[in-house]
């Protein structure tokens, strides 16, 4: 049994405190709850009024002294303690750790001890000061997205919900004073996780290179969120953003929450609800996304991301930019500083026709969307305005606007990379993906 605790003393004695006075606060807060508004407020204003009793029971004083007996423990209290990459904060003192342990058996917004929260709360408590890191649990709220259930991407790696009062701390005591707080909904998420190393002294003096460490770290976990939002995006789903990314360690760890803001807010907001039979195939499609990126095809990369961008952009004439940058990313896939391509606008629009479509008509379709699309690209990166470009038309000869022709661009190169995507999981796929010139010939005639 003690293999499974660090100090499993520390951990009887513990428990044995947090059991005993939170039964005593709890009997307290009951007598005087028709002072309050709740029951939770007569126990935490109880339990604040307590101090000096709690101090005197026996199981406060061996679970103090179990304490300071913990090398481990005692020697990140009252020290400078945190990050290389954050502001480094005091710790407290074995008394005021003391004061804060009673949370490890009490769950907000409950007044009993609760001995499976105990468990868990104990071993981030351990977590927090045995470990060399800094654990933080990273969370993306995809607020555009609603889902049936849960999907599992990797070990560390999932689409969830959260209640919102989770999320925002301060939400469920705004939800508790007013009835008609709208703070009941779960928001969907991306979670993932970040270790940063732990830094505990007063002597410690700042390091650059391992600053810079920890912010590489810290963009590791944004790109793996990155990758979710992109590879929903090439599932299907327009509405698919990050509104931040919240790095949370646990609150016994030494930090606080890091906030992230999003790159992109939409200026139409709506809500996909994911299914369970979509999700399903959402899973399968992710295993090929991720099976793709781990091949390091750097030109894929640069295609997703793109095409990420693109989502991202709030005008028409911004987001072609992104989407063609995409395209050439993706259909150029052979070029190199030493082959030089010709005839882009061309080879672009053929590439993409002969890739994206078999039939004669629908090549045509897409070729002259293509090279319009690079005509307006080209256009705007010099200077030009949207309104002297001339779009392509519908087959009943109506004009298509910038909103649409930009959409439909999206839908080509969303489909395409989907494609490459596929390809890419080909043991005998080229390194390109396409022998691109074996593509042109074959549909000659």
């Amino acid at each position: 049994m003690s293999e499974l605790h660090q100090n499993f003393a520390l951990y009887e004695a513990m428990k044995r405190y947090v059991a005993t006075a939170i039964d005593l606060v709890v009997r307290r807060g009951a007598q005087q709850v028709s002072q309050f508004q709740d029951d939770e407020d007569a126990v935490f204003f109880a339990r604040l009024g307590m101090t000096n009793e709690l101090q005197k029971l026996p199981e406060y004083q061996t679970c103090l002294e179990t304490l300071l007996n913990d090398p481990i423990v005692t020697s990140q209290t009252e020290v400078l303690t945190g990050t290389n990459s954050g502001m480094r904060e005091r710790s407290q003192s074995a008394e005021g750790l003391m004061t804060r342990v009673l949370d490890l058996g009490m769950r907000e917004g409950q007044g009993d001890f609760d001995p499976v929260y105990f468990e868990y709360e104990y071993t981030r408590f351990e977590e927090a000061y045995y470990c060399s890191d800094i654990v933080y649990e990273v969370i993306a709220p995809l607020p555009g997205i609603a889902i049936a259930r849960s999907l599992r991407l990797a070990d560390d790696l999932e689409i969830t919900t959260l209640p919102v009062e989770e999320l925002d701390r301060t939400a469920r005591k705004m939800k508790r004073r007013s009835s008609g707080h709208p703070f009941h909904d779960n928001v969907c998420i991306v979670r993932t996780e970040c270790r940063l190393p732990k830094v505990v002294g007063d002597d410690h003096q700042p390091n650059p290179q391992a600053r810079e460490q920890d912010q590489r770290t810290q963009r590791a976990a944004h790109d793996r969120i990155e990758q979710v939002v992109n590879a929903l995006r090439l599932a299907g789903i327009e509405s698919a953003y990050s509104s931040a990314i919240i790095h949370r360690p646990s609150k016994w760890a030494f930090d606080q929450d890091r906030f992230f803001r999003g790159r992109f807010q939409p200026d139409l907001f709506y809500v996909s609800s994911l299914e369970d039979q979509w999700l399903n195939g959402f899973e399968q499609f992710w295993q090929s996304f991720q099976s793709a990126a781990d091949r390091k095809r750097s030109f894929l990369d640069v295609a997703i991301r793109r095409f990420g961008y693109a989502h991202e952009r709030q005008r028409a004439e911004d987001r072609i930019i992104d989407l063609m940058i995409s395209a050439e990313a993706l259909f150029f896939s052979d070029y190199n500083k030493d082959n030089y391509i010709g005839e882009i606008r061309y080879r672009l629009s053929l590439r993409a026709a002969l890739f994206l479509a078999s039939e004669p008509e629908s090549q045509r379709t897409i070729f002259r969307w293509m090279r319009d699309a690079y005509d307006l690209r080209s256009k705007l990166a010099h200077g030009g305005d949207v309104s002297s470009m001339k779009l392509p038309k519908r087959p009943d000869g109506t004009v298509v606007y910038i909103e649409e022709f930009v959409g439909a661009i999206q839908t080509y190169i969303r489909l395409a990379l989907v494609k490459a995507i596929h390809l890419a999981n080909d043991p005998v796929a080229p390194k390109n993906l396409v022998e691109w010139n074996e593509l042109v010939f074959a549909n000659k005639k």
